[in-house]
C-alpha cells in the first residue's frame, strides 16, 4: 500500500511535507498553530491580515488520487492552492475541508493563506492549523 503526501502546518516550519499519517506537527506529536514567528505565545497578538505561504513538491508523473486540504484559524481565513482561491472560513471552531485535487500536479505546488486576526477584548488570540493530504499513484511506500 502507498502512503499519501502529506503537508503540515507546523510552528517551526512553515509547511513541511511528510510521508505517512498526518499529525505530528508540535510538542509531543500534537499539532501546534502558528501565527507570528516574534512571538512566543499567540494570546495577544496585532489585528490584521497576515500571510503564510509553502511551495511543496509532489514525486513522481502519475495522476493524483485524492486531495484535501483542512484548516481552520482564529478568526479568519481564505486558503489558495496553486494561485486558486479553494475556500475560506471565518469560525475558529469549526474545521474546514475542501477538495483540492482539481488545483494539484506532480512537481511543484504552492499552498498559501491568507489569516485575519480581529481585534478582541482583553487577550486577542490568533492561530492557524492546516493540513493538506495528497494521495498518487507514484507516492512511495
Amino acid at each position: 500500500m502507498r502512503k499519501p503526501y502529506c503537508v503540515l502546518l507546523a510552528a517551526v516550519q512553515m509547511l513541511a511535507i511528510t510521508t505517512g499519517t498526518a499529525g505530528a506537527a508540535g510538542d509531543k506529536g500534537r499539532p501546534c498553530g502558528i501565527w507570528h514567528a516574534g512571538k512566543k505565545s499567540s494570546m495577544n497578538l496585532p489585528e490584521g491580515k497576515w500571510y503564510f505561504r509553502r511551495r511543496f513538491v509532489i514525486p513522481g508523473r502519475g495522476p493524483i488520487i485524492s486531495a484535501n486540504c483542512s484548516i481552520t484559524a482564529d478568526n479568519a481565513f481564505v486558503v489558495f492552492v496553486n494561485g486558486k482561491k479553494i475556500g475560506s472560513g471565518s469560525d475558529w471552531k469549526n474545521i474546514y475541508s475542501f477538495d483540492t485535487k482539481a488545483h494539484l500536479s506532480p512537481g511543484a505546488n504552492v499552498l498559501a493563506v491568507e489569516g485575519a486576526n480581529w481585534k478582541g477584548s482583553g487577550e486577542n488570540p490568533a492561530a492557524l492549523f492546516v493540513g493538506l493530504r495528497v494521495k498518487s499513484r507514484d507516492a512511495p511506500t
